[in-house]
């Protein structure tokens, strides 16, 4: 049964990049007006949801296609910048330099991910927007790697893990392999177990990758008023929260989706996107998830 899974999984994964974004199409991002850009990041977008098993509306909405294509064109802004490619692997290098970095790892996070049943797309981007793949990326906060967990949280989904690691230091979570197959774990917990694995769940589901299954639980439950099995990513982001109560308000839990958790998911779009039509934005390679 899993291997007939896997092989579904693969093949939807292979059906996307070739016929989702295909690659025949010379017009270039740049060359299109304002009206073609956000009808092709409409499609894109919903071409992603569609991977996934329909409940309700799960297409998104005018407000967020205009949310993803803040970061696709902020990520345009990047590429014509023609920065000189660094030794180094840093946040914030070129996108042609983010991408090229990204096809090397590809067939770890892809393997990874379709092995928990998931598109390759779900880890690929995940990866991008986390650490732009670099292996041993630290952030302020300390988290470590290309999936960018704490110690703790690593060492709960199968990373060795040492608290105090750093990238003179490294330990597991710098290896990419390990690090796909724990954020690839990690996912899976919160698809199935929190949020659903479905066109409605993953939204959830990804945004809590970066503000832990608690606190999106807790958003969730105070924007969805209704109590609807059917309400959506997109409905929440366009919530009032100000409206609540005062005894209901967690104004930690709702700055902290307001400043950064709101954009989590736009972001992880305007990626994938762009490194699933990289010929598009003007990059001469195949779609990551074709490495």
């Amino acid at each position: 049964m899993k291997l007939q899974v896997f092989i579904r999984i693969t093949f939807l994964t292979l059906l996307f990049s070739i016929y989702a974004f295909p690659q025949t199409d010379n017009v270039k991002y740049t060359q299109m007006t304002e009206t073609e850009k956000l009808r092709f990041i409409e499609n894109r977008s919903n071409e992603f949801l569609g991977l996934f098993r329909t409940v309700g509306t799960y297409q998104i909405d005018d407000e967020g296609t205009k949310a993803v294509k803040q970061f696709v064109d902020s990520y345009v802004r990047r590429n014509s910048t023609k920065k000189t490619p660094s030794s180094k692997c840093s946040f914030g290098d070129d996108l042609a330099t983010v991408l090229k970095r990204g096809k090397l790892y590809a067939p770890d996070i892809k393997s990874a991910f379709i092995e928990k049943e998931f598109p390759a797309q779900v880890g690929l981007y995940i990866a991008m927007i986390e650490s732009e793949f670099c292996p041993c990326l630290q952030a302020p906060t300390g988290t470590l790697g290309m999936f960018q967990f704490v110690a703790t949280t690593g060492s709960m989904y199968g990373i060795n893990t040492v608290r105090g690691a750093t990238p003179q230091k490294p330990d597991d979570r710098c290896k990419v392999k390990s690090a796909a197959t724990g954020g690839a774990a990690y996912f899976k917990k919160l698809a199935d177990m929190d949020f659903g694995n479905n066109a409605i769940g993953i939204p959830f589901a990804i945004s809590a990758y970066n503000s832990g299954e608690g606190m999106m639980k807790k958003l969730v439950r105070i924007s969805n008023l209704n109590k609807n099995d059917t309400f959506t990513y997109w409905e929440m982001r366009k919530f009032d929260f100000n409206s609540l109560p005062e005894d209901e308000m967690n104004k930690g839990a709702i700055n902290q989706f307001q400043m950064e958790s709101s954009k989590y998911f736009p972001k992880f779009l305007a990626a994938m996107i762009i490194g699933e039509n990289p010929k598009t934005f003007g990059i001469e390679m195949n779609p990551l998830s074709q490495n």
